[in-house]
């Protein structure tokens, strides 16, 4: 949501050790240098990546087509994309939008499918998008997408949803039978304050805008009320999808707004299909669908370091190894003008919950994702000593229920530049996995000095760090007030992230590596043992398992018969005996003179012994 304003007056340190890594950790200022004159308040951030090739990731936040915020001249607002994996960006103009408009989009999101579109100019996979568009006056709700969003072809329009609407949030996820699936949670009932009556039907405001498959020539999109429960006025502002490949799919929101706010968490088990979606998941206190994660909640008001704080502040992420396992990003009242943001968990699809993973203080913005090894990283923006402070926090043990010491990615001046429109930074910032890493974007002031920055900052546009100036030539001669940019980060892990002793077991090559670790797994039966299966692949000859107390626990041997499982086929196994607290990595030994691409990702299901139990 965006409101116009009057324009008014540490170093990287990860658990115990340093750890190797396959990304390099970066951070860049992605404004073109071409457009090195910009001042834009470029607030609001969104990234993806594309599953098919780490290396295509396109972002996208409030920046115009001109460098000086002025109205719109062109109907075409950019993103922003890249194809080296986010060291240099440019912009595609491929957003519909409107000559003359104040804004170029608003609370636009991004995400990438599975599928290869087939793109004749550039290899890409399909790029959906969510945005409240500027092509009209009310501001549609409205899904798009993109063939190919490295060229200059405009955005495909697949549906309008108009009303009194806020806040689209985007997730594609590409089904095992190849159909792009597509979920756009939105606030469908926004309404003014004070709110009664409400503008939805009994106030129930959390919508899911859903496609089975959005890459075909004309998809059915159908809207979702993913509330169940009434309320006076409206549900919060965020309503975040989180979809897994095995077809769970789970949406988070903040019910009753104005009334007694809380935490829900809806889930699905099938993708969204069927008559009643989005109702597998009951609250014990009234067997209605959606499941209470938290009691009464008071929301922040006000504002922090010139943002506005409101109830829009909510992250969640399903594991893509298990979608049992769950995890959610909350804000709530912090005080006079200020936010307390938490973490928590479910293991259990979200039937129960953890209390606070991680709590922080005076801050805003979480999110939160998970990565294909099972480590957990959150994405916080925070207000200390008059700065904004944006830090990254991984999960530093066995279980991730525990986390390190942060990461300082930026800490700029919270009260310079000053804010031109509400969001200053933004409502979210982003962050997303891709393989073994962490992706994110968020917007920040730009001004150039790297005592404020993670160590490497890289900026595009024309800078003189020694100065501290920017400029809008390459001579310098022409210097340009400080702005709010957006910045794209990079960090990267392996298993030494998960355990120590891993790291001593995998160390000089840990892309050979692959951690596993499910609590589920003793809880269900404490005495069971386990069996696992895997498919190595061809350049494996040999799979070591070891636990995380550093012992050999034993080596796969090919089955006699393959095991199909859900389309999978599972060529090597294993029979361990659980121990609670302990995990296991399988280490692998490549064949001789075969070049492993990539890290060592089996395809892999766990089963208790003497049932048919999967995990």
């Amino acid at each position: 949501m965006i409101t116009p304003r009057f324009r008014i007056s540490a170093a990287l340190v990860l658990a115990c050790m340093v750890l190797p890594s396959f990304a390099q950790n970066r951070l860049v200022n992605m404004v073109p240098n071409a457009r090195s004159g910009e001042t834009n308040q470029d607030a609001e951030p969104t990234i993806t990546v594309d599953p098919n090739n780490f290396n295509r990731i396109a972002g996208s936040a409030f920046t115009w087509d001109n460098l000086a915020q002025s109205p719109m001249v062109t109907a075409t607002a950019p993103i922003y994309v890249s194809n080296d994996g986010g060291n240099t960006w440019t912009l595609a103009f491929i957003v519909p939008s409107k000559v003359g408009s104040g804004f170029p989009t608003g609370d636009i999101t991004l995400s990438f499918s599975s599928t290869l579109s087939g793109a004749v100019a550039h290899e890409t996979s399909w790029l959906y998008a969510g945005t409240l568009s500027s092509t009209a006056a009310a501001r549609p709700m409205t899904p798009l997408r993109a063939q190919d969003p490295f060229s200059a072809t405009l955005m495909t329009t697949l549906d309008t949803r108009n009303g009194h609407v806020d806040q689209p949030h985007t997730i594609s996820k590409t089904s095992a039978g190849g159909q792009d699936k597509l979920y756009v949670g939105f606030n469908n009932g926004y309404g003014n304050f004070p709110c009664p009556p409400p503008v939805a039907p009994n106030g129930r405001s959390s919508t899911l805008d859903v496609s089975q498959d959005a890459k075909v020539v004309a998809p059915v999109l159908t809207l979702d009320v993913i509330e169940a429960r009434n309320s006076p006025c409206q549900d919060g502002f965020a309503q975040v999808p989180a979809a897994h490949s095995d077809g769970t799919v789970y949406a988070a929101f903040i019910h009753d707004w104005s009334g007694t706010p809380r935490l829900v968490v809806v889930r699905d088990d099938n993708w969204g299909l069927g008559g009643s979606p989005f109702t597998a998941l009951t609250d014990p206190s009234d067997t209605v669908a959606g499941r209470f994660v938290t009691t009464g909640l008071t929301l922040p008001s006000g504002s922090m370091g010139q943002n506005r704080l409101g109830a829009s502040n909510v992250s969640i992420a399903v594991d893509p190894n298990n979608s049992d396992r769950v995890y959610v990003a909350y804000g709530d009242n912090g005080g006079f003008n200020s936010e307390t943001i938490h973490v928590l968990r479910s293991i259990n699809r979200g039937v129960t919950w953890s209390g606070d993973l991680l709590t922080v203080t005076s801050a805003m913005n979480p999110e939160v994702a998970i990565n294909d090894i099972g480590i957990v990283g959150v994405l916080f923006q925070s207000v200390a000593a008059g700065k904004w402070e944006t830090r990254f926090v991984l999960s530093n043990n066995l279980d991730a229920t525990t986390f390190g010491t942060s990461t300082l990615l930026a800490s700029q001046n919270a009260a310079t530049p000053v804010a031109s429109y509400f969001p200053y930074i933004g409502d979210y910032a982003s962050l997303v996995a891709a393989g073994n890493s962490f992706v994110g974007m968020f917007s920040a002031s730009n001004y150039p000095d790297k005592a404020n920055f993670m160590t490497g900052v890289q900026y595009q546009r024309e800078v003189d760090w020694t100065s501290h100036k920017l400029f809008t030539n390459a001579a310098h001669t022409v210097q340009v007030p400080p702005s709010i940019d957006p910045f794209f980060f990079e960090i990267g892990t392996n298993v030494c992230s998960r355990s120590s002793i891993f790291c001593n077991i995998c160390e000089i090559r840990p892309i050979v590596c692959y951690p596993i670790y499910d609590p589920l797994w003793w809880l269900k039966c404490p005495q069971c043992g386990i069996n696992i299966y895997i498919d190595p692949g061809e350049e494996f000859q040999q799979i070591t398992v070891f636990d995380s107390l550093g012992k050999e626990v034993g080596r796969f041997e090919r089955l006699q018969e393959p095991i199909v499982e859900k389309g999978v086929r599972f060529t090597y196994g294993v029979k361990l005996k659980l121990k609670e607290g302990v995990g296991y990595v399988l280490k692998a030994e490549p064949v001789a003179g075969k070049t492993v691409a990539g890290s060592f990702k089996p395809a892999l299901i766990v089963k208790l012994e003497g049932t048919s139990q999967t995990k």
